[in-house]
């Protein structure tokens, strides 16, 4: 009887022991599609201007993106499909018609996401306005939905 209980006690101790050490998963890295648009914060009218946008996820160039580049002045719109050049870059030119402050927003799909940076270019001379608003880079990502 003493040697059951023995060889009992010593089967538990090493199903216990195995149970008690977590094993060592590691968590996948999160990789999401960044974009930075790529353009001078000034230009000139009637003077074409490269806009750019470079595409990523994670530590990898993305080679087949969707970017369409949406230009705003005011009231006006405009969408202007991106044209992939190798790297990750996606180019467009403008030459821009009226001076003002233009909204530049890259729509990009990319691995199942779309995301949409943004920056502001002044076209033109500057205005008091203008000089104390710097020009900031946003972006908002989501999942896409189809």
């Amino acid at each position: 009887m003493k040697k059951w209980i023995a060889v009992g006690a010593i089967g538990l101790v090493a199903v216990m022991s195995g149970c008690g050490q977590p094993k060592a998963e590691k968590e996948p890295d999160v990789k999401v599609v960044e974009v930075q648009i790529l353009a001078d914060e000034k230009g000139k009218i009637n003077e074409t201007m490269p806009i750019e946008a470079k595409v990523t996820y994670g530590d990898e160039v993305v080679e087949d993106a969707e970017v369409t580049f949406e230009l705003i002045n005011g009231n006006e719109k405009e969408r202007i499909q991106a044209v992939g050049q190798g790297e990750g870059i996606y180019h467009i030119e403008k030459a821009f018609k009226k001076e003002g402050t233009y909204e530049i927003i890259a729509h990009t799909n990319a691995k199942g996401m779309h995301t949409m940076p943004r920056t502001e270019i002044q076209i033109g001379e500057n205005t008091a306005e203008d000089v104390s608003k710097p020009a900031e880079q946003e972006s908002s990502a989501h999942e896409q939905h189809s």
